[in-house]
């Protein structure tokens, strides 16, 4: 499996390809970002969803609702196709949940109850927990300026080196590529 970088190196021409209508080109680079993306569904699928949606299934959303705007998204730079990807992966967890936490569950005598997800292990908080931290995530990546927010994206989600950032965001060095990530990261745990 090629780099990061790399894999976000060849996706502005995979894109080109594939709105020219090549469907290898459109698989192969939906194929970069598959283990990535499928990772950060997993990590941000509540549990009390994952009953009802599995991650195989967002990312199978996921993709095809980036297949129908295709035409629509506008390259602005190596991270700008993982962004895109993440946020409707997000959207979509964020839709089903709000779905099964409207909709109330019957018992089989026709009383309303809401669904419980019981999993070995689990605490009755934890659902809740990772929720609000996924938030808190989120919403504080949101006031990271636009090119500290790639290189924690870059590390964080993407498992970039330190070289490798370095040279896709321009710092002098791996080690100022590390300082950056660092300094940003302690920001970010601060507003979280």
């Amino acid at each position: 499996m090629d780099s990061p970088p790399g894999d976000l190196e060849r996706t502005q021409p995979l894109l080109e390809q594939a709105r020219q209508g090549d469907a290898e080109a459109l698989n192969r680079l939906f194929q970069l970002y598959e283990d990535k993306l499928e990772a950060f569904i997993r990590a941000r699928l509540p549990r009390s969803a994952r009953p009802l949606l599995e991650t195989g299934d967002v990312f199978q959303e996921a993709r095809l609702k980036a297949f129908e705007k295709l035409d629509r998204f506008a390259y602005r730079g190596p991270l700008s196709f993982w962004r895109w990807l993440r946020q409707i992966a997000l959207n979509h967890i964020i839709d089903h949940h709000r779905k099964i936490s409207r909709r109330p569950a019957q018992d089989g005598l026709g009383r309303e109850s809401r669904l419980e997800v019981k999993e070995e292990g689990a605490q009755p908080l934890d659902g809740i927990l990772k929720k609000e931290e996924i938030s808190a995530f989120e919403s504080a990546l949101e006031r990271v300026p636009e090119k500290q927010r790639e290189v924690l994206l870059l590390r964080l989600e993407l498992r970039a080196s330190f070289a490798e950032i370095a040279q896709q965001c321009d710092f002098p060095s791996p080690d100022a590529a590390r300082n950056a990530y660092n300094r940003w990261l302690a920001k970010l745990s601060e507003w979280m």
